[in-house]
């Protein structure tokens, strides 16, 4: 049984159950912030979307690679990607994503299939707030755009 002292207490008070992590003792690893600068859950390389996949942490590092809005929607729907800042950034990607997949010259047409991925990566998670806010400080850019090359230009700054 595990015992902690409450610090406003002046008994100590114990947990009903141990703790244990895969029934190894627990280590904690404190890293000065200044080494937290190099850590990072995504990164855009190529045209593919790196993101780490937040259902495997802590036990695994593993990297989601996705290359569409739909593939982006999923993702979040299924829990893989998960904080909202995280959330938000990466459906800001999957609008990007979706717009250098189009190989037309049509602007209209590429700025139809932008609106259809906004609604698939809002419908990915409803209430998300930074979700919302990041598609639709993108949708505010795709409207700006006269070109197909502007836009996909503008979706990746």
């Amino acid at each position: 049984m595990a015992r902690l002292r409450d610090p406003r207490s002046p008994k100590d008070f114990s947990f009903n159950r141990d703790i244990r992590v895969s029934n190894h003792a627990a280590q904690v690893l404190i890293l000065p912030a200044t080494s937290l600068k190099s850590m990072r859950s995504l990164f855009f390389r190529n045209g593919v979307l790196y993101t780490l996949d937040s259902s495997k942490l802590p036990h695994r590092e593993t990297w989601l690679k996705l290359r569409s809005a739909r593939q982006v929607a999923s993702a979040i729907r299924g829990m893989r990607i998960r904080g909202a800042p995280l959330i938000g950034v990466t459906a800001a990607y999957g609008l990007a994503l979706e717009a250098l997949r189009y190989t037309g010259s049509d602007i209209e047409k590429l700025k139809g299939r932008i609106v259809r991925a906004s609604e698939r990566l809002r419908l990915a998670r409803p209430t998300g707030r930074n979700l919302g806010w990041a598609v639709d400080r993108c949708l505010k850019v795709v409207w700006e755009a006269g070109t197909v090359e502007d836009l996909k230009k503008r979706l990746l700054e």
